[in-house]
């Protein structure tokens, strides 16, 4: 509905963004049960918090709240409203996350966030990507199947990488923590952190040949400090 309303004003649609869905669904659980409608949350702050404390980087960020017994009344009224309908329309955005639960009475409450990432995270996208695709070129040259990102593994990757950019320290134990709570028992995970990377150094290691892994998340830090970190997973049989 969103993405409608926008390409019939000539603007592009919105990249749905899992991050910011995660920041947002947090807010609506958080105003839900905390018993609140506002931006500014007692226990998270606002919205350049939350997005700093799940390692978003963006150049512009906004968020929009709204609730009413069906989706398409949330999004009438706030496309009603002219300052959500500014969010919605903003030509700046690119990305959107959407949370969404019900209340007791059966309807909706919603916490839209939009985002432009900064020029170093789009970057740092573009680079992973690149990265990934000459590590699976050299797979399937060795005859090896390619690896297939995995998105929780893409997500832990990045945060870790930030973290180690953002302290100086590299943690393993605290990733780990972050992995078993989201990934399943029987999957192996191999995590290589790198400070100051070498794209080229990383292309070298020897695990990337294995057939053994299946799945990978390389994430790269969106802060002038650099850190790569490397995941790769066994398929969890």
């Amino acid at each position: 509905m969103i993405n409608d309303e926008r390409q019939r004003n000539g603007l592009d649609a919105l990249n749905l963004d899992s991050r910011l869905s995660r920041v947002a669904l947090a807010h609506s659980r958080d105003m839900l049960e905390t018993d609140f409608f506002a931006h500014d949350s007692p226990s998270t702050g606002n919205l350049k918090q939350r997005l700093e404390s799940a390692n978003i980087d963006f150049h512009v960020a906004g968020e929009n709240l709204g609730f009413a017994s069906s989706l398409s009344e949330v999004n009438r009224i706030l496309f009603e409203s002219p300052g959500h309908r500014a969010n919605l329309l903003n030509p700046e955005f690119t990305n959107v996350g959407l949370g969404i639960v019900n209340k007791e009475d059966g309807s909706f409450l919603v916490t839209q966030v939009f985002s432009k990432p900064s020029s170093i995270q789009s970057d740092s996208k573009v680079v992973e990507r690149e990265t990934v695709g000459q590590m699976n070129a050299a797979r399937v040259a060795n005859q090896t199947p390619p690896l297939v990102t995995d998105p929780i593994m893409l997500d832990a990757a990045r945060a870790n990488s930030n973290q180690v950019a953002r302290t100086g320290q590299i943690d393993l134990d605290l990733l780990q923590s972050q992995l078993e709570l989201r990934r399943p028992p029987s999957q192996n995970i191999h995590a290589f952190v790198f400070q100051n990377p070498s794209i080229n150094d990383i292309l070298k290691l020897e695990d990337l040949a294995s057939p053994i892994f299946r799945t990978v998340g390389f994430g790269l830090s969106t802060m002038p400090n650099r850190a790569a970190t490397l995941l790769l997973g066994t398929d969890g049989r």
